[in-house]
Formats: C-alpha cells, sequence, structure tokens
C-alpha cells in the first residue's frame, strides 16, 4: 500500500514492516507479550516501541532508542519489553502521562532527548479542536517525518477501532481526513471526523520529537 497523491504521512513506513518469516506485521502487537496482564494492558508500551522503532531508524541521532533488530517480530518484542519498564499500565491502562513521561525516560536513559507535543481531545464535544485544526496538527507531524500516537477512551461511531487503546497513525488522505492505523499488527483506515463528532470520552494525540533545544 504506497502513499498516493491525496495522502501525507511519514517517509518510510515500511520501517514498521515486521517479519517472522511468514507474513508482515505492521507495527507491533501487545499479544506478543508474555504475561497476561501485558497482553491485556500493553497498547501504551507497544505504541511507545512503534514509536522509538520509527525514530530510531529514519533519525541517526534516535538509533540508540531501539537496538535490537526491530525488523523482526523477535527483536520488536524486546524493544516492546524495554518500554514496559518506563511506559507501565496502571490499572487503567497508560495514560497520556504515564506515556509521555515514560517514552522520555527511557529515551534519557540512551542518550537522547525527546518531547512530546500533544493535542487534547476533551471529553466535551463543544470543547474539541475542529478537524481542521487536528488535521494541521497530523499535516504538521507527518511533514516532519514523526508518527502519531493516539489515545481514545472512547471509539465513537468507528466500528474498527478499539475503545480504552493506543494505536500508531502514520499518514492521512487530504480529501477525507482517514488516517492509516497501525494496530495489532493490522494496517486500517479510521475516519477522524466521525471519531471526534461521535467520541463521548476524552483522548489525544500525541507526536513524540527530538529536543532540537539540547
Amino acid at each position: 500500500m504506497h502513499k498516493t497523491a491525496n495522502e501525507i504521512g511519514v517517509k518510510t513506513p515500511e520501517y514498521l514492516h515486521l517479519s517472522d518469516g511468514k507474513r508482515i506485521h505492521y507495527g507491533g502487537n501487545q499479544i506478543w507479550y508474555k504475561s497476561l496482564w501485558q497482553r491485556k494492558a500493553g497498547c501504551g508500551p507497544t505504541v511507545a516501541a512503534t514509536v522509538c522503532a520509527y525514530l530510531a531508524k529514519s533519525r541517526p541521532e534516535c538509533a540508540s532508542l531501539c537496538e535490537h533488530n526491530s525488523s523482526t517480530k523477535e527483536g520488536f518484542l524486546l524493544l516492546m519489553q524495554d518500554l514496559w519498564r518506563y511506559v507501565t499500565p496502571g490499572m487503567g491502562g497508560s495514560s497520556v502521562e504515564i506515556f509521555t513521561d515514560g517514552i522520555t525516560r527511557y529515551a534519557r536513559s540512551k542518550g537522547v532527548e525527546l518531547v512530546c507535543d500533544v493535542l487534547d481531545i476533551p471529553k466535551q464535544k463543544e470543547l474539541r479542536p475542529s478537524a481542521a485544526n487536528v488535521l494541521e496538527f497530523f499535516r504538521k507531524a507527518f511533514e516532519a517525518d514523526l508518527p502519531i500516537a493516539f489515545q481514545n477512551y472512547s471509539n465513537g461511531a468507528l466500528t474498527n477501532l478499539e475503545a480504552w487503546h493506543w494505536v500508531t497513525l502514520l499518514s492521512f488522505k487530504q480529501d477525507t481526513f482517514f488516517a492509516q492505523m497501525y494496530d495489532q499488527s493490522i494496517r486500517d483506515f479510521i475516519d477522524i471526523p466521525l471519531y471526534l463528532s461521535t467520541a463521548t470520552n476524552a483522548g489525544k494525540f500525541v507526536v513524540t520529537r527530538p529536543n532540537l533545544q539540547v
């Protein structure tokens, strides 16, 4: 699936295509974790690992964020285990604070300074940013070759998005504002305007980038 002229996204999504010798996986999958609790609550650290894998492959200054062969399922699982120790879910899963604090602490332990830009989607619909403002946030991220971590507590009317969940977004279609999602090693497109208009709880879009001020 190659980007068309209508689609804006990260430059090399293939960096997140993993092989197990039989099939291609699109990003990590929390069911690869060993323990039952990790498999149940591990979407946040899985997405954090996906973001770190992309940064490590796309930016030489971030190479230390992944010391494993993240092109294989086995190597990617090792990275997921590394991130679990920093992005550790509580009983309510991984909040955006757990995610941003954990991924920046993990990076610092590898000698890399990262910062996270967060676009808040409030529970109250009247307080939410417009679809145009969200689109602009996406555009800036993807034009900077940065994936977006998406946390939602309600999937609204979207049938192909799990509620109370983290996924990774890699591109969007300019005409429809459908965003390409990697979730549980599967790629799909989700309707962002429909999410914004029908979700009944809060959400966050998070861009993690190198801190150029250091």
